[in-house]
């Protein structure tokens, strides 16, 4: 009986062992499944070709950030849209490969001149938007006039051409009383205006 007894401890305790390394095995796949999950999840808010966030990304941040300034009254939002000037000429001249690497550049630029907070994102084609939480309208017009400068000055080297490139950019500060669309559209207007004035300049509205 005590012999019985010994055996059925020993088993119990090789249960509980076996128990205890699957859940340990469990909580493993578990955290590697999160991982995937999130990268996942990270990669479908990204544009494969420059790595920015994505159009569906920007709208649903925009809409969160301008909720937030109409909860929070000393809150201040402004939008910069930049559009590459000309770019299909660059691809119908150079091929879709220059026209990549110019974009997949001019995002770098504005990634690494944007402040840490600021959201930057590819809008669609040649086009781009930068969300800037706690940002004037005259800081805006002072980030995106130093970003077209940088754009301007800069030579793309693709193969064995060296490409020049100019952007037009506009720029929106959010008031309450506006939708979101009309915040965009705002943007987009001030975008408008200054490719009626020539592009490669900033516009405010």
């Amino acid at each position: 009986a005590v012999g019985a007894m010994f055996g059925t401890a020993i088993n119990n305790c090789k249960l509980y062992e076996t128990v205890d390394e699957q859940n340990k095995t469990i909580k493993q796949l578990n955290a590697q499944l999160e991982k995937q999950l999130n990268i996942t999840t990270e990669m479908a808010r990204r544009d494969r070709l420059t790595d920015l966030y994505n159009f569906g990304f920007f709208h649903e941040e925009l809409v969160r950030r301008t909720e937030e300034c109409r909860r929070h009254a000393d809150y201040s939002l402004s939008l910069i849209i930049c559009d590459l000037d000309f770019f299909k000429k660059i691809n119908d001249t150079y091929g879709h490969l220059a026209g990549n690497h110019i974009l997949k550049s001019v995002a770098q630029i504005l990634v690494k001149n944007a402040r840490n907070m600021d959201i930057v994102c590819r809008y669609g084609g040649e086009e781009f938007v930068v969300i800037l939480p706690q940002c004037s309208l005259e800081s805006a017009v002072q980030i995106s006039e130093r970003i077209r400068s940088i754009i301007e000055a800069g030579e793309y080297q693709v193969n064995e051409h060296q490409i020049k490139c100019t952007a037009s950019f506009g720029c929106a500060e959010f008031t309450a009383q506006q939708s979101t669309e009309e915040f965009v559209r705002c943007a987009d207007e001030a975008l408008y205006e200054a490719k009626e004035s020539g592009r490669n300049c900033v516009k405010m509205h």
